[in-house]
This record gives structure tokens, sequence and C-alpha cells, in this order.
């Protein structure tokens, strides 16, 4: 929604493009940030992450514990 008419050609020249190269994908990356797509999809991460622990905190056990945790860790590791 965001690329209009370069930038938009940039990305869907690399998206389902198994053979793009690096120097494209590396332009491709570069768009998508400049856009603000990234943090975005960082907010929206995180915002169905507290959602989703918000659920998991109505169980009980060890494996509550460990979805959170996990969770956590999937989080952290992508911010």
């Amino acid at each position: 929604k965001k690329a209009k008419g370069k930038n938009k050609k940039t990305i869907l020249r690399v998206f389902g493009n198994s053979k793009a190269s690096k120097q494209q994908i590396r332009l491709t990356v570069n768009v998508i940030r400049s856009l603000g797509v990234e943090e975005e999809v960082r907010n929206m991460t995180l915002k169905y992450a507290q959602r989703a622990e918000k659920s998991l905190r109505t169980y009980t056990g060890t494996a509550k514990d460990e979805m959170i945790s996990l969770l956590a860790s999937v989080i952290s590791r992508r911010m």
C-alpha cells in the first residue's frame, strides 16, 4: 500500500523471486525500511504478542510458562 512507482516495482521484482540477487534483496530491504513498513510490522508483532500472552495467562501449569517464555524469546529475537 505504501510503495509507489519505482519502489513498488523494486519490491515486486524480489518478492516470490527465488533467483533474486543479494543486491536486489538488499535494495528491497532498504526500500521497505525507508517506507516505515519494518517499524509497523514490529509494532503489530508486539501488539499480537501482548494479546497472546494475555490469553495464555488464563491457563495454569508448566506448559503455560513454557509458552510465555517461548513467546518472549521469539519477540526479543525479532526486535
